[in-house]
């Protein structure tokens, strides 16, 4: 399989997220068919996923606030007394940089007794935060849905697992710069052992320092994008869509036929259920590809060769 990167053909829409090529999907065979007839892709509210943990966890706060005090204290004091401005500095950074020439000049022991305090009274607040954006998030991803990719086509387990043991199907989705396609948005999913911090010491030593921001975005990109390492296997993308109604658990969207450039067939899929794909696929995607999975006889793994009628 080739590794999808970008051949550079086209100008891609600045909102794209990475410069692969294409994605693949799995399917079960009754809903490949029905794909290829409505040309829709659905999208899964995360209620629905068989991850219990996925996008159903709190961003954890794992904080050493001694740490914190002594470093923040320590770049505070350089940010203050530097020759050089911040920068790129945050609120606070833009604060410091336009008081630095008439802000006292304090002895080191008389700077941190000033400003211990602030430290402090930050890392609690850090505390409350937390609290207040993992609510906001529960509320935010009731009205959430997920369209999940995989950057492999040829995975046994993933064949096994989402693809109806085998006898499903595949799709290659092609990332077209001219549609706009809406994988082009697509996020790699990042494996873990623990859940995500809602930030670490560094991030939070920057931003009392004035030189670091914290993004909401990307707190949110890594809360739907952060699984257990049990899942590694999968090599998912993901796209996310925000607003839509949450009552729903699914929504079907429209792609453009242009995008599925492949369809595999499964190595257990029914010869009369290959030729119902085939046939469609002929009739209203004429470019697509339409290969079938074969097991390899000397490894535990699949090749892929053209169907034919």
């Amino acid at each position: 399989m080739g590794s999808g990167a970008a051949t550079g053909r086209s100008v891609r829409p600045g909102s794209w997220r990475h410069n692969r090529d294409f994605f693949f999907k799995y399917t079960a065979p009754d809903t490949a068919l029905k794909i290829l007839e409505a040309q829709c892709l659905r999208w899964s509210s995360p209620r629905v996923f068989n991850d219990p943990f996925d996008m159903k966890y709190d961003l954890a706060l794992r904080i050493d606030r001694e740490k914190i005090r002594t470093q923040a204290l320590d770049r505070m004091w350089h940010s203050f007394y530097s020759a050089d401005p911040i920068a790129l500095p945050n609120s606070f950074g833009r604060l410091i940089n336009a008081s630095r020439s008439r802000f006292p000049k304090l002895t080191r022991s008389e700077f941190e007794q000033e400003f211990s305090e602030v430290v402090e009274e930050y890392c609690r607040k850090v505390h409350i935060s937390v609290s207040e954006l993992n609510g906001r998030i529960r509320i935010a991803m009731k009205g959430s849905k997920v369209f999940c990719l995989s950057d492999r086509h040829d995975n046994v387990l993933m064949w096994s697992h989402y693809a109806q043991s085998h006898e499903g199907a595949v799709f290659k989705l092609a990332c077209i710069p001219e549609r706009d396609s809406v994988w082009g948005s697509a996020m790699p999913v990042r494996y873990a052992d623990d859940v995500p911090p809602f930030a670490d010491d560094e991030l939070l030593i920057g931003i009392l320092s004035g030189e670091s921001s914290l993004s909401q975005r990307d707190i949110l990109d890594t809360f739907v994008t952060t699984k257990s390492k049990a899942w590694e296997y999968e090599r998912e993308w993901r796209v996310v869509l925000h607003f839509t109604d949450p009552a729903k658990n699914t929504q079907d969207i429209p792609f453009w036929p242009e995008e599925v450039t492949a369809v595999y067939l499964g190595c257990r899929m029914p010869a009369e259920q290959k030729e119902k794909i085939a046939a469609k696929l002929r009739m209203d995607y004429p470019h697509a590809e339409i290969l079938e999975a074969v097991k390899k006889n000397d490894q535990f793994s699949l090749e892929f060769r053209k169907f034919r009628f």
